[in-house]
């Protein structure tokens, strides 16, 4: 199995790209990798890059670029997957990793009319989400955003193919509808659910409902049915 490595754009020339800081730690001290062997870095805009180890410094290490391949391993659905926030802080973190490994685009914390938290710790969940990214073998790093209410998002001007809200009385058969549209917005409620004002607020700004089947789901059991459904 590969290991992946990340460095970001700034580090990469046409040629060659380097490790640096912790990458560059645990490839030549702790992994052991020697010059002369080849290894996959991801650069986190889509791309992995096939390198072979050439020059080693104090800090760095450098490697010329063999080959590259592009949209590695990425949906060919672009995923913003919305959630709110969780009072235990480790299930959203569980949320983040596994919609990264999932090959979601980015992810929104939310806050709603019965969210309990109010913030998330966004540097750490970036974190977390580049381990997963290596992880899993992606080549697109999500971009986790800083925390958004809910009227936010269901006022954002930002066009998507599709956009859903799930939500527990929807009619159910909603997935084969959406097979076909690129770019999709979905949003999950935390603990306490949607108030039926920002249903409504949400319908009358072309968010469809989406079900999740008869049995109620915990926030992020549906964040990953949906991610799946989605992009599987």
């Amino acid at each position: 199995m590969n290991n992946f490595f990340h460095t970001p754009p700034e580090y990469i020339s046409s040629s060659s790209l380097q490790l640096v800081d912790e990458e560059f730690h645990h490839c030549v001290n702790v992994l052991r990798t020697k010059l002369g062997e080849i290894i996959f870095v991801l650069d986190g805009m889509g791309n992995c890059y096939e390198i072979e180890l050439m020059k080693k410094g104090k800090r760095n290490v450098e490697g010329k670029i063999i080959s590259v391949q592009e949209n590695f391993h990425e949906p060919k659905i672009d995923l913003t997957l919305v959630v709110g926030l969780l009072k235990n802080s480790a299930k959203f973190d569980f949320i983040v990793e596994k919609a990264t490994e999932l090959g979601v685009k980015k992810i929104i914390p939310m806050i709603s009319e019965r969210t309990i938290a109010k913030s998330a710790k966004v540097k750490r969940l970036q974190k977390l989400a580049l381990s997963a990214m290596k992880q899993c073998g992606r080549g697109f790093l999500p971009i986790i955003s800083e925390t958004t209410s809910l009227h936010e998002v269901i006022f954002s001007n930002i066009n998507y193919d599709g956009k859903y809200i799930s939500y527990e009385f929807a009619l159910k058969n909603t997935y084969p509808a959406i097979a076909n549209r690129k770019s999709k917005i979905v949003v999950v409620g935390s603990e306490g659910g949607f108030s039926e004002n920002e249903i409504k607020q949400a319908r009358e700004n072309d968010f469809e409902l989406l079900s999740l089947g008869e049995r109620r789901l915990r926030t992020e059991t549906a964040a990953i049915v949906i991610c799946t459904k989605f992009l599987l």
